[in-house]
């Protein structure tokens, strides 16, 4: 959400929102995996596990708006280890910030952010059309 010249972006899951600021890459949400460590803290504390990189072996994600329907994520009464509590980041746009971009697993699996954003900004100075 953009409002006046502030960012504001809510995330929870598989993506990553980057925005490119005189060709820096500024991260703005870290990645939803179940082996990070804030994560799998989160997810042991309320009974969950981690095998393999998934959550409950089930999930690549720790934090997701769907999937409540596998079993043993989501329970109401005390909450399970599948949050849909989404991150939250605020940024002051300035004259410097060029784009913003949303990329699901797919596209981090191949790219680092920096790369990313170097990329974008190659094919922008080429055509110099967002298309």
């Amino acid at each position: 959400m953009i409002f006046g010249r502030s960012l504001l972006v809510a995330n929870a899951g598989d993506c990553r929102p980057v925005v490119s600021r005189r060709g820096l890459a500024i991260e703005m949400s870290k990645d939803h995996r179940p082996c990070c460590v804030t994560e799998r803290t989160r997810i042991e504390s309320v009974g969950g596990f981690v095998d393999d990189g998934y959550l409950n072996g089930q999930l690549g994600v720790s934090r997701a708006l769907g999937d409540w329907h596998i079993k043993g994520l989501k329970e109401v009464e005390k909450g399970g280890p599948l949050s849909a509590e989404p991150e939250l980041k605020l940024l002051r746009l300035t004259k410097e910030d060029e784009f913003l971009i949303i990329g699901s697993d797919g596209i981090w699996d191949v790219f680092r952010s920096q790369n990313a954003v170097d990329f974008a900004r190659r094919r922008l100075k080429e055509h110099n059309n967002v298309k």
